[in-house]
């Protein structure tokens, strides 16, 4: 090694190969042999053998401290498993002590029934939610009929009409005989559900709250399904999509007349005979109208209602101008006509 490097360099690197502290200088190499190897000159016989020594010397320290980095990395994989494990047990043994397994029962129904009491299409599933968390939750959701009165049909995709229909028994089922509020839609697939329609029609003595957008066809199913049937619980319809003109003269929904409790109706587009789909309007004290825009068929809707106390006008787009006709004048243009001296617009 004396015509590669001085001895004591020989010896600081031979020493840190095998195990000693880091050599004086900063570079791998030692200060002769770095420009030795910046000149990229052929070697003599002597310095090529040296070279060759050298190389031997150091490839199995080289393979002894790959080992013990394999050896380092797996003592290091086993520690990080187990400091795994020990935080999981931590975690789940101070589970034990979380103040809400103190709650009860009682305060567990109030924060389901607000969670689930203002849901909309996208979060309908929120009691399976709360139904999944644990067991007691479980037991308490299953048990607690209110928050499966909430139900939303929106329809996302014709080919989801099974797991709707599995989805809509489910909450009929453990809702048992409590007060319902529906949400209906076919939009934006024109064929409506006629099962899943039946379905919610043997339940219509239980309608609380009813919400519908219905394409024509789907109205027209639904009406036939609650032939014979009663919405005594129904107090809040509404009702939208096209207009219910759609639907023949002779044919009335005669559950509606049943609906003795109904006090609020909304409903789109205008009727020409809104006596035709049985609305009770005689029983109505607040009136919605959505897509009106011509005052005689506005007159006609309100003439039937001699309890009204509210009404309100969408405004809406004018046939003819293809304007917006403000909600104001037709209103007035309506209510001009009318005896409603207690009613508000």
């Amino acid at each position: 090694m004396k015509h590669l490097c001085s001895d004591t360099e020989t010896v600081e690197i031979l020493s840190y190969v095998c195990g000693g502290e880091e050599p004086s200088h900063s570079h791998v190499l030692p200060p002769d042999l770095r420009q030795l190897y910046r000149d990229n000159l052929s070697l003599n016989l002597e310095p090529e053998i040296e070279f060759r020594e050298l190389i031997h010397t150091i490839r199995r320290p080289l393979q002894q401290n790959d080992n013990e980095i394999c050896q380092h990395r797996d003592a290091l994989e086993r520690l990080e498993q187990r400091r795994q494990y020990l935080q999981a047990f931590l975690d789940q043994s101070n589970a034990f002590l979380s103040p809400i397994r103190s709650v009860p029962t009682e305060i567990l129904f109030l924060v389901f029934d607000y969670l689930c009491s203002n849901i909309g299409f996208s979060d309908r599933a929120q009691p399976l939610v709360l139904a999944s968390v644990c067991y007691r939750w479980r037991s308490v959701a299953v048990s607690y009929p209110k928050i499966w009165t909430y139900i939303n049909t929106p329809r996302n995709s014709p080919y989801a009409d099974e797991r709707t229909r599995a989805f809509v028994q489910l909450y009929l089922d453990r809702s048992q005989d409590m007060p319902i509020r529906l949400h209906v839609s076919d939009f934006p697939y024109g064929s409506p559900d006629a099962t899943l329609l039946s379905m919610l029609a043997t339940h219509s003595h239980r309608w609380f709250r009813a919400t519908l957008s219905l394409t024509t066809e789907g109205y027209y199913i639904l009406f036939h399904a609650l032939k014979g049937r009663s919405l005594t619980n129904l107090r809040k319809f509404k009702l939208y999509g096209p207009s219910l003109d759609g639907i023949p003269d002779s044919f009335q929904c005669d559950a509606l007349m049943t609906a003795c409790k109904l006090n609020s109706l909304t409903f789109q587009k205008a009727i020409e005979h809104p006596q035709n789909p049985g609305l009770p309007l005689e029983r109505i004290r607040m009136l919605s109208l959505i897509d009106h825009d011509n005052p005689a068929s506005i007159l006609r809707c309100i003439a039937q209602t001699i309890n009204l106390r509210h009404i309100r006008i969408t405004a809406t787009s004018n046939g003819q101008s293809r304007g917006l006709l403000p909600a104001p004048v037709v209103a007035a243009k309506a209510l001009s006509f009318s005896q409603l001296p207690r009613c508000r617009t």
